[in-house]
């Protein structure tokens, strides 16, 4: 079979499942099994593949078209235009993140501050933690960074990705309940920055996702109870005892939980509550600052 052949079965396999884009997830696998970039599967279009290579390609593209997730099928996922190894059971991240991440370096740096101490809680995969000691550590920071999840599979694959990316010297990682950490964390105050995407999903509209998310991705990181604030609702005040005075705090939200989320940051003893939008325009981060 030929490159070129094998791509078009590969896009049909997926189509037919009512998957789009049908050619961008056929280049994905293709390129994935054969270790070509797009450039190259069109550039190599009339080279022969071997059988053994063309039968793992339409393997996985007939797992992706019983819906299960593509960067599970692929054990890839590019985010910050970095690639992060994934796996099944770990949260996928979204695109909508990186708008988490370029905010609080946005204020990081147009303060001429350099966070020492960060604690992230709900790490996943750990793309924020590893973009985060990336981007501080490249701006002469020395960021100490720990990191919670309450899944193991979650934090073996967030410390594979700081080897991976070169930060693991940075990061500290630690499988729990990321709220018993804090509560628990001795010495009082060390973090001056603290930066989680939580659960936020309404329990009722889980039902409603893709079934990609709702078959698929762990539900303890989609799920965020009867009005999608239970994880921050526990969590914020609990922030005054392990953050040092002024530092930030940074959690990604649901459109419409801005002021909601506002006001359990004020009532926690915070100030300068901001909002800051996607690229749809929504609100997307709320960051506030310890008193």
């Amino acid at each position: 079979m030929s490159l070129a052949t094998l791509l078009k079965s590969i896009e049909e396999v997926i189509s037919r499942a009512g998957i789009a884009p049908a050619r961008t997830e056929a280049e994905i696998i293709a390129g994935h099994v054969l270790g070509l970039t797009r450039v190259e599967l069109y550039s190599e279009g009339g080279r022969e593949v071997p059988s053994a290579d063309a039968e793992r390609a339409l393997e996985l593209a007939r797992r992706r078209a019983e819906r299960y997730p593509l960067q599970y099928v692929t054990g890839e996922c590019e985010f910050m235009s970095l690639p992060f190894t994934m796996r099944e059971g770990v949260f996928i991240p979204r695109p909508e993140t990186e708008v988490l991440i370029e905010t609080v370096l946005e204020m990081v740096r147009g303060e001429g501050i350099a966070p020492g101490g960060v604690i992230e809680v709900g790490t996943g995969s750990g793309v924020i933690g590893v973009c985060l000691g990336r981007a501080l550590a490249e701006g002469g920071g020395h960021p100490a960074i720990v990191a919670t999840d309450i899944s193991p599979a979650a934090v073996e694959a967030a410390k594979g990705n700081a080897y991976r990316h070169g930060v693991e010297n940075l990061m500290q990682f630690i499988v729990g309940d990321g709220i018993s950490f804090i509560k628990e964390t001795d010495g009082g105050g060390r973090f001056d920055l603290f930066v989680c995407n939580p659960p936020y999903v309404r329990t009722s509209e889980i039902g409603s996702l893709e079934p990609e998310v709702r078959d698929h991705e762990p539900r303890a990181a989609l799920d965020g109870g009867e009005d999608g604030l239970a994880f921050v609702r526990r969590i914020v005040p609990s922030l005054p005892s392990i953050l040092l005075r002024g530092a930030l705090v940074a959690l990604e939200i649901a459109p419409d939980q801005g002021e909601a989320v506002g006001r359990l940051l004020t009532g926690a003893g915070a100030s300068g509550v901001e909002v800051a939008k996607d690229l749809s325009g929504r609100d997307r981060v709320i960051t506030a600052r310890m008193a």
